[in-house]
């Protein structure tokens, strides 16, 4: 992590108020987080709570 943010010269304050604006007050919530090219910053967090899940089914079919 202290690697990424200095070769996007971003610091840990920036993170934590990024995390903050979005209600995240433990960084161990979090799953994946990415940096997009243009500096938007995508968290997955590790308990989403989403009201709707898509089953996948296997398509034998197509082996």
């Amino acid at each position: 992590m202290e690697q990424n943010l200095k070769q996007n010269h971003l610091t840990h304050e920036w993170l934590y108020n990024e995390l903050a604006s979005r209600k995240i007050g433990n960084i161990r919530d979090i799953f994946l987080a990415t940096l997009s090219t243009d500096g938007n910053l995508y968290v997955d967090l590790r308990e989403d709570n989403l009201s709707y899940i898509q089953e996948v089914e296997d398509d034998d079919s197509v082996i």
